[in-house]
């Protein structure tokens, strides 16, 4: 389809509908119509209107001329005769314009044109005539042909165009290449370390090579010589050298020259060192390049002097040294290395350190080795073993690493190996001796709990004797006095088992503390109530300063009140009869404090900071012997830190006394529950006593006849398990340590025999474990020897309420 467009006063008209044309869409040849007859414009828009050509319509010469101002057009159609400007006239202008000399125009005329007419016409620039009325298939012709024409010298002018352009593009691209290697070659030839001199042969009249003469340098080279470019160029080698100099190097020249070969050697020049490399250029021509190598010989010789100096630090190194490929075979050792492994340097060069490995450490030597390898480890140290020439066994602690070339890779493995059999064979010993100590105090903790269960069996029978001797001798002073005696002594050995027997469960970790909310001042009351017989006894003076308002702490009640009574103990000690003690209370830094003063012996300054220890004591003389073992204040100080507290000791001196402090976080209020201290036990019961140690249950029956109870007595567990049914009992006070039949299995025998007794253990085991055990067999309470009959009574009395 065409378009045509007018934009003169008549309306714009199409001859069809034009579609959008697409983004990529060529543009469309233009056609301009000219005719001051807007009827005969829309017939030549109708005859073309099959053509892909755009009409342009203009009523006037002149707006045919602002038409050709902005655009091109392949084609104009102009009419002969209009008003104004005619075409003739029309044509004379546009064929002067340079831009539109070239544009085709057909004169259109509706009148005969004459010879003198058409020449007219021709001379003005028109190409053709077509007369009015036009023949539809020869205006289609001609304006197609023109149309291809103008469309193919289009094509034709753009490939002109585009070669022109590439043309200059490659002209400018040689150019610049031309340019590039100029300065190439410039940049390569003026180096700023080589030096470079291009020598030309200069020839005898036999064709022989006599001479060079110098036909370029660079600036090296001239600052090399001592000359300018000018005083250079031209001059022959032996005008510059001497005759030596000159002759090796002409001969050099001329070999390049024959052979067409690159020669390459070192020489000097005054005090440097040059690499030189010749090489032919043309015919006649030598290229000199010299690269100055003074400071690599220095670094080279430098680097000779110090790899001697490593190899004579390495020889005579006091450990052993070897270097050894990838797979393992040595390469270089050490004199140390040698009389490490018994082998001289020419049998190890024979070997691999595989060879030298024990056979139960090559497996873990090599994967290490290999993580090394691998980048995972930077270098390790293990200790292993060689076997050495004579076939003895050696530890050496080995250091391993690996020599790596520039990229990284290992290409040389290095060891330094260090005797260290004696260090080996001493932790051996060590580690014997340290279980040698391990068994050895094993079995002093288990000759403590021995001594202690055993010592509690005749300390339970004569506690038992004396308590019935109490009893039976209630209005005798004097024989009252020296039970008295009796039972405080039985007392005070029960404390110094029970402290052998703490030391031994706190040291094995085996001691099992209970912590809850308590009162301060409930621990307090029951540590003074166990010490007040020895307070009595040496007639001391004890006060009280407590604090207004209750302590709570989270304590274990029973070794909290053991504590304060080991302090309180210790302070009756050691000081002098009628002395004064002074418990105190108070709060201080969100802790209860709990301070015993006296006003004894004191402690020197040297032994405040071992006082905790374990059998560590003053000095004891001859008129002052206080008794115990030493072990009190490390057993009070042990349960303090496993409770959270501590406990300190302080004196101003010997004969001034001593202060002793516990110190427990304070834990919030809470109330106790009130309970009924008054043990009832319910009346008289029918107890069976078994018991291997017959003192101990002889005088603990007779103890509790005179308590109205029946009882009866048996030796053994066969002999109880025979008697039980007969004399069915309601409490059976069972040793646990007795022979052929413990304890354990007569009392889950005791159990199907009569079911009904309460079984209660009374025995010289009273670990955590014992009494886990004790009610695991069905023992329904549990007693530690030296008994108490208040202890049984109030036992009898919890199982029964």
């Amino acid at each position: 389809m065409n378009q045509a467009t007018d934009t003169g006063s008549a309306p714009e008209a199409s001859t069809g509908a034009t579609p959008a044309p697409s983004a990529e869409a060529k543009p469309r040849t233009s056609i301009l119509l000219v005719d001051d007859q807007p009827a005969r414009l829309l017939t030549y828009e109708a005859v073309l209107s099959g053509m892909d050509v755009d009409c342009v319509r203009a009523l006037s010469g002149r707006e045919a001329l602002k038409h050709l101002l902005s655009r091109e057009f392949a084609l104009i159609l102009l009419d002969v005769n209009m008003p104004d400007m005619d075409g003739f006239e029309t044509a004379r202008v546009i064929r002067e314009h340079p831009r539109w000399e070239r544009t085709p125009i057909i004169f259109v005329t509706g009148m005969n044109v004459s010879e003198l007419d058409q020449l007219k016409g021709y001379e003005v620039g028109a190409i053709d005539y077509i007369s009015v009325p036009v023949v539809p298939e020869i205006l289609r012709t001609k304006v197609s042909v023109l149309v291809e024409l103008h469309q193919r010298r289009r094509h034709l002018e753009a490939l002109n165009n585009s070669l022109t352009q590439a043309r200059s593009e490659l002209e400018a691209r040689h150019a610049n290449a031309i340019a590039e290697r100029d300065a190439q070659l410039h940049a390569v030839f003026e180096h700023p370390t080589e030096m470079f001199v291009v020598l030309q042969a200069v020839r005898d009249p036999c064709g022989t090579i006599v001479d060079f003469q110098y036909r370029d340098a660079n600036t090296n080279s001239l600052e090399l010589l001592g000359y300018t470019r000018n005083q250079l160029l031209g001059c022959l080698l032996t005008e510059i050298f001497d005759p030596e100099q000159a002759s090796r190097a002409i001969a050099q020249g001329a070999q390049v020259l024959q052979t067409r070969r690159v020669l390459r050697y070192e020489g000097q020049h005054g005090e440097k060192d040059f690499y030189i490399t010749l090489f032919p250029m043309g015919p006649d021509c030598v290229v000199s390049s010299g690269t100055n190598i003074t400071e690599r010989k220095r670094a080279e010789a430098a680097l000779r002097h110090s790899e001697a100096r490593q190899r004579a630090l390495l020889d005579h190194a006091p450990v052993g040294v070897a270097h050894h490929s990838l797979d393992g075979k040595f390469e270089y050792v050490n004199r140390a290395f040698c009389k490490l492994t018994g082998y001289s340097p020419e049998e190890l060069y024979t070997k691999c350190w595989q060879d030298l490995t024990h056979p139960e450490d090559i497996t873990r030597d090599r994967v290490l080795a290999q993580q090394v390898v691998a980048g995972k480890l930077d270098d390790y140290t293990v200790e292993t073993r060689y076997i050495r020439k004579d076939g003895s066994i050696v530890w050496v602690s080995l250091f391993g690493n690996f020599v790596a070339d520039d990229q990284g890779r290992a290409v040389q493995g290095l060891a330094v190996a260090i005797d260290i059999t004696d260090q080996i064979n001493s932790q051996r010993l060590l580690r014997e001796s340290e279980a040698c100590l391990r068994d050895a105090n094993a079995r002093k903790d288990e000759f403590l709990a021995m001594l202690s269960h055993e010592l509690r069996n005749p300390a339970a029978a004569i506690g038992n004797a004396a308590q019935a001797l109490s009893r039976l001798a209630v209005n005798r002073e004097k024989e009252q006095s020296l039970i008295g005696i009796v039972e405080r002594q039985i007392g005070q050995l029960g404390h110094l088992l029970d402290d052998l027997l703490d030391v031994s469960r706190i040291t094995q970790g085996r001691i099992e503390i209970n912590r809850e909310r308590v009162a301060l001042q409930s621990c307090i009351d029951v540590a003074l109530e166990t010490t007040q017989p020895l307070v009595q006894e040496k007639k001391h003076r004890l006060t009280l300063s407590m604090c207004p308002e209750p302590l709570w702490v989270d304590a274990d009640k029973v070794r909290l009140a053991q504590c304060i009574a080991n302090l309180v103990t210790n302070a009756v000690k050691y000081t002098d009869p009628g002395g004064e003690i002074n418990v105190r209370t108070m709060t201080e830094n969100g802790a209860a404090v709990v301070s015993i003063t006296d006003n004894g012996i004191g402690m020197p300054a040297e032994l405040i900071p071992r006082a905790f220890e374990l059998f560590e004591q003053g000095e004891r003389g001859l008129d002052r012997s206080q008794g115990g073992l030493g072990i009190g204040l490390a057993v009070c100080r042990m349960l303090m830190e496993m409770q959270g507290g501590t406990v300190t000791g302080s004196s101003p001196g010997m004969g001034h006394g001593s202060t002793f402090t516990l110190r427990m976080p304070l834990a919030n209020e809470t109330h106790d529950t009130p309970t009924d201290e008054s043990a009832d036990d319910g009346g008289p019961a029918r107890v069976m006593i078994v018991d291997d140690n017959r003192d101990a249950a002889d005088s603990l029956a007779l103890l509790l006849q005179l308590e109205q109870h029946a009882t009866l007595t048996a030796y053994s567990g066969s002999d109880a398990l025979e008697q039980a049914a007969r004399f069915n009992p309601q409490f059976v006070l069972l040793d646990i340590g007795l022979p052929e039949m413990d304890g354990y299995e007569v009392a889950r025998r005791l159990k199907a025999i009569v079911p009904q007794a309460r079984l209660i253990a009374v025995t010289g085991y009273g670990l955590a474990g014992d009494k886990q055990r004790s009610a695991d067999s069905g023992f329904e309470a549990h007693l530690v020897k030296p008994v108490s009959l208040t202890a049984i009574q109030t036992t009898f009395a919890t199982l029964t309420g």
